[in-house]
């Protein structure tokens, strides 16, 4: 019995740390696909860190504080976050998903896209009952460009939204183009 506990001690020893300052649990970014979690535990000689890692299929959820299903909640590392912020997921039309900028224990950002439960959709902050909130309808909008070519030819895309073919011969030509952006 006192050799087990020697080797605990021992072990709580190797993990004091300076970078823990409050008991809880916290995100690591350092692991791959947002598994690794800092526990934080305050002891009689101070703060003790353990570096952990989900199980396979598991990530580690910033929001529930524990490793949880990678259905409901996802690493989402070709996001790339410039701040700490829940945002509206682009491509869900029906608000049932968000993107989530987490700052881990070492101050790395990382985004995790997140499925609001059944029956919830997120409201630009968290998930709330469908009842209580509208998802907004995206809506058409008619952009007007101006350009002035001279002796030109030629395709382009504009954005990404419209591949246009364009044949000027004259110069000095102003054409209006409008595009209609959904």
């Amino acid at each position: 019995m006192h050799k087990f506990m020697g080797l605990f001690l021992l072990l709580g020893i190797n993990n004091m740390s300076d970078a823990c300052t409050q008991t809880g649990r916290f995100p690591n970014n350092s692991e791959p696909e947002c598994r690794g979690f800092v526990m934080c535990l305050k002891g009689a000689a101070g703060f003790m860190q353990y570096n952990l890692v989900c199980p396979e299929h598991a990530i580690y959820s910033h929001i529930d504080n524990q490793c949880t299903n990678v259905t409901e909640y996802k690493c989402w590392p070709n996001y790339k976050c410039t701040k700490e912020e829940n945002i509206v997921e682009p491509s869900n039309e029906n608000c049932t998903s968000f993107i989530s900028c987490v700052k881990d224990f070492n101050n790395t950002l990382l985004a995790r896209l997140i499925e609001c439960p059944v029956n919830m959709v997120f409201n630009g902050s968290t998930c709330v009952e469908k009842d209580v909130y509208q998802c907004p309808k995206k809506t058409e909008t008619t952009n007007t460009v101006h350009v002035t070519i001279d002796n030109f030819s030629g395709n382009f895309t504009l954005n990404s939204v419209a591949p246009l073919s364009i044949q000027c011969l004259t110069v000095g030509v102003t054409i209006y183009l409008s595009l209609m952006i959904l």
